[in-house]
């Protein structure tokens, strides 16, 4: 398996904390000078795709906002996903 960058790394380890969604894009800033981050589910979803977990049986993406808004993408784990070595994996390094 290829090694993972730091910054796949980190965003598996938050993934793998978070007990149920993960909501990994956010709007900073107030008014006019409001700006949203980079789409950091989507980079996610690819990644577990990249990793061999398959959508609908290891993780679920949605948005779950009223009007379908940006901080409301997520990203879960399904228990067959939470099972998975990778996911085990980072769970050990970041407990140690």
């Amino acid at each position: 398996m290829k090694k993972l960058t730091h910054r796949e790394g980190e965003a598996l380890a938050s993934l793998a904390r978070v007990k149920d969604r993960l909501y990994p894009n956010y709007y900073s800033g107030t008014g006019r000078f409001s700006k949203k981050s980079a789409d950091h589910a989507l980079f996610l979803k690819n990644l577990l795709l990249r990793l061999g977990f398959v959508e609908g049986k290891h993780f679920e993406t949605g948005n779950d906002s009223p009007r379908g808004g940006w901080s409301g993408e997520f990203v879960s784990l399904l228990p067959a996903g939470r099972r998975r070595k990778v996911i085990k994996d980072q769970t050990e390094t970041k407990t140690k």
